[in-house]
């Protein structure tokens, strides 16, 4: 942020909020380095801030921020607060809770979740590109710095100083067993504020939603105040989202496969040009790029989330695009409901 902001007081935990606002366990990007590395936040707040709306209400500080969130489908409007701790730069998600929820908290932190990983990534690869190069006494740069997204332990109590869980080595879920760092042979289930972050598989997700990329951000009012401009989703079902866990599933679908389509079937999915082509230059095979293509659309890379998120569906519509139709046809007939 310019130096002509003013820094606010860091808060490290759940803030202290009304009755009727809930939030999600603090989530906290941390770094090899052990601290924030320059110019990491401001970028960052820059990348969020062209997805998700600022909130000049909150106030706009050099180390502290207000977004203001919403789903396309949700009646709530959520603010997420991005703070510069320092060592590390936390993420708060607060939410107006509704005596009717359309769309459930989960979902909109898993979205956010979505959002802050972008950002981070292209962030660092930014840096990256700036910090490669060299000096002028010709001795080379580059970019060391690496994050991590690490979830605020909940469950202890408040006066036990800020640490984190462990997650198990598999794709978590809302039924998963961690431990914390204060008690790491004692096996718990996820809190309340925890869940929100990790998919819940007691039930299906709605697909084929419009991103909240499209609504996140509105135009101005005639007042100084402004509101997130509701959007206009395509037909809903009750088709699951995908994620990483299903990768054989999904490789085992499309087998039958001309895997020299690879390519252009990540273009439909949403994944960009650049990683593509990165992707085969490190695997060369057309049989690993098709996997590692399919891997990067279930990890809802790039602008996947805007072609309707990693699902059946969305699969069968891009097989369809590239003209194989008796694939997109058996998966539809055996996941998407008529």
């Amino acid at each position: 942020m310019p130096l002509v902001l003013k820094s606010t007081q860091v808060n490290r935990s759940s803030m202290t909020l009304p009755s009727d606002i809930i939030q999600a366990a603090p989530l906290h990007i941390t770094f090899n380095s052990g601290y924030v590395p320059p110019g990491f936040f401001t970028r960052f707040v820059v990348v969020l801030a062209s997805k998700i709306e600022l909130c000049f209400e909150k106030g706009v500080y050099r180390n502290h921020v207000t977004l203001r969130y919403q789903d396309p489908n949700s009646t709530s409007i959520e603010h997420v607060v991005v703070t510069d701790c320092t060592d590390v730069i936390q993420i708060n998600v607060q939410h107006h809770h509704l005596d009717h929820e359309l769309v459930s908290f989960t979902k909109i932190c898993q979205d956010i979740h979505g959002y802050l990983e972008d950002a981070a990534k292209e962030v660092e690869e930014l840096l990256m590109k700036c910090a490669s190069g060299g000096t002028t006494n010709n001795k080379s740069t580059q970019y060391v710095f690496k994050h991590e997204f690490k979830y605020v332990c909940t469950s202890c109590p408040t006066t036990t100083p800020l640490h984190y869980i462990t997650l198990p080595p598999t794709t978590s879920t809302q039924d998963s067993q961690v431990f914390c760092d204060e008690n790491t042979n004692d096996y718990r289930v996820l809190t309340e504020q925890e869940k929100v972050w990790f998919k819940d598989t007691s039930q299906s997700t709605p697909a084929t939603q419009m991103p909240p990329t499209a609504t996140a951000k509105s135009p101005k009012r005639n007042n100084s105040k402004r509101r997130i401009k509701k959007g206009v989703h395509s037909h809903e079902s009750d088709v699951k989202l995908l994620d990483i866990s299903d990768l054989d599933y999904v490789i085992e679908e499309l087998q039958s496969i001309d895997y020299t389509e690879w390519k252009t079937l990540g273009v439909h999915l949403g994944l960009y040009h650049t990683t593509l082509e990165a992707i085969k230059a490190d695997h060369g095979s057309v049989k690993k790029c098709l996997m590692e293509c399919m891997a990067a659309w279930l990890k809802k890379e790039d602008k996947v989330r805007e072609k309707g998120g990693p699902s059946w569906l969305s699969l069968a519509t891009a097989l369809e695009k590239i003209g194989t139709d008796g694939i997109a046809i058996n998966i539809r007939a055996k996941y998407c409901r008529p």
